[in-house]
């Protein structure tokens, strides 16, 4: 006999949070597992996954995410970083001065170990901080930060 029981699983929980509307509810045989949960997980809404909502709502407005230990060190000088880069050095740094957010995105997405990118103002400039993690989200206004997938289109001018 199959019943309809609800799930609080860690992923369920997980999930949850993405899409605080969102109800899971899981289909369990008498052996135990989530028969629907593939199909389920296809069903949610992804808010805040890498890529999940196009450019510029994938961003994360008044949001910073502070080093942490998870700085993205990379030579950043296709990107145009000749300044504000870490001890000066912009072939070794996880932060650049730039003047656009479109540059701070494209420059994670680019990296295999930048999983976000953080935008904002330090020190008089506008800069672009590469992160391997979120450990150092805080709230902050004027800064912007998004996942490494919250990219412009192509088409988009650098």
């Amino acid at each position: 006999q199959v019943q309809l029981k609800f799930s609080p699983t860690p992923l369920v929980m997980a999930l949850q949070r993405l899409s605080p509307a969102f109800v899971f509810w899981s289909i369990r045989g008498a052996s135990g597992p989530p028969l629907l949960l593939p199909l389920l997980l296809a069903l949610v809404p992804r808010h805040g996954v890498h890529g999940a909502d196009s450019w510029p709502d994938c961003q994360q407005k008044d949001t910073v995410i502070r080093m942490a230990g998870e700085g993205c060190f990379e030579d950043l000088t296709p990107f145009g970083a000749k300044e504000g880069c870490y001890q000066d050095k912009c072939t070794a740094t996880d932060k650049f001065a730039t003047d656009q957010v479109e540059t701070c995105a494209r420059a994670c997405q680019a990296f295999e170990d930048c999983e976000f990118w953080t935008f904002g103002e330090q020190d008089g400039t506008k800069k672009c901080f590469l992160r391997l993690g979120d450990k150092g989200r805080e709230s902050s206004d004027s800064w912007i930060s998004a996942t490494r997938g919250c990219v412009p289109p192509a088409s988009e001018a650098a």
